[in-house]
């Protein structure tokens, strides 16, 4: 459908130069000769320009959209940082992290620690990116057994807004039940803590 106001233009412009360089006998044409001996020039010439100008826009409009969309589904990414070393259940969830991948400036650091075993970094990277980091990471910790407690760290990432502790609580909500865990702010760090965790990190 974008492109049927410029294909119409186009017909217009085939429609009038038929008429005055083809024809010019009916008296459409003989409409059209009189225009342009008005004028002084032939009418379908501007309508073929608008309609390449229209044509350009459209493609240009195009290809914007293919680009923002291919961005969103692919954009520049690199793998979070840990390692595999544990029990059997740990080696799995590490693997399921390191096959989760976040946007430059964004990375899931394997603390080794039980207590705390996963810190979300966000250093400079704009307000857009932050927000989804922080969502993405939400459905990493609802994937794996709920630990203790994990950190995002937004070093340099530029203020959200919103205050840094409610837009975490908020993407946390989406996975969790708001009263199974609290959120703290510590400085530039902001902690969630689950009020039941998995049995098993305490091994």
């Amino acid at each position: 459908m974008r492109y049927l106001p410029p294909a119409l233009l186009l017909l217009l412009t085939v429609g009038l130069a038929y008429l005055s360089r083809a024809d010019r006998m009916t008296p459409q044409a003989l409409t059209v000769l009189e225009l342009e001996g008005q004028l002084g020039f032939p009418v379908f010439v501007p309508v073929l320009l608008v309609a390449l100008v229209a044509l350009g826009l459209t493609v240009k409009g195009d290809l914007a959209r293919r680009g923002s969309a291919k961005a969103i589904r692919a954009p520049t990414t690199r793998p979070v940082a840990g390692t595999s070393a544990g029990p059997g259940w740990q080696r799995t969830v590490s693997r399921q992290v390191d096959d989760t991948y976040f946007e430059d400036g964004v990375q899931l650091v394997e603390t080794g620690r039980s207590s705390d075993p996963y810190v979300l970094r966000l250093e400079r990277v704009s307000h857009e990116r932050s927000r989804r980091a922080i969502f993405q990471f939400a459905e990493v910790v609802a994937g794996m057994p709920t630990p203790p407690r994990v950190r995002i760290s937004f070093g340099e990432a530029p203020e959200l807004g919103a205050p840094r502790h409610h837009l975490v609580a908020g993407a946390f909500a989406k996975f969790f039940d708001r009263s199974s865990f609290r959120v703290l702010r510590t400085g530039g760090d902001v902690d969630v803590v689950f009020s039941d965790p998995d049995k098993r990190w305490r091994s």
